[in-house]
C-alpha cells in the first residue's frame, strides 16, 4: 500500500541481493540497489522483495522505485511488471482449460441421465 503513496519515480540498479533464514525456517530475500533522483544524488537502499522476484533478479538488472519526495531514503522496490503479466495469462488459460472440460464432463452425465431414463 505505502508504494502508492509515493509520488517519486525512478530506475533502480541491483548492486547485491541477500538472504535471511528466520527462526521459524522462512526466508526474507533482500536487493541492495541504487537510483538516482531529480538534481543528480544517488541514493542508495535495501529492500526486501518476493522469492520470485528475488529469484528473477541478477546484479546490474534494473527495477522500478518508488520513493518519498519529501524524503527518497524512504523507498521501495517495485518489480514484477512483466512477469506478471506472464502470470495473469497462464493462470487464465488454465481456468479456460478447466473451465472447458469441466462443462464437458458436466454434459455427459447429464447425457447419460437422459439415455438411462429413455
Amino acid at each position: 500500500m505505502r508504494v502508492n503513496k509515493y509520488a517519486g519515480y525512478a530506475i533502480g540498479h541491483v548492486t547485491k541481493k541477500n538472504f535471511s533464514q528466520a527462526a521459524d525456517g522462512n526466508g526474507i530475500y533482500y536487493i541492495d540497489y541504487w537510483f538516482l533522483i531529480p538534481g543528480g544524488n544517488r541514493i542508495s537502499s535495501t529492500g526486501n522483495i518476493l522469492q520470485q522476484q528475488w529469484d528473477t533478479l541478477k546484479i546490474d538488472d534494473t527495477l522500478e522505485i518508488r520513493y518519498d519526495l519529501s524524503s527518497p531514503d524512504r523507498n521501495i522496490p517495485k518489480y514484477g511488471g512483466s512477469l506478471s503479466l506472464v502470470y495473469v495469462f497462464l493462470v487464465f488459460i488454465l481456468g479456460a482449460v478447466f473451465l472447458i472440460f469441466g462443462l464437458m464432463r458436466l454434459m455427459n452425465s447429464f447425457n447419460m441421465r437422459n439415455s438411462k431414463a429413455a
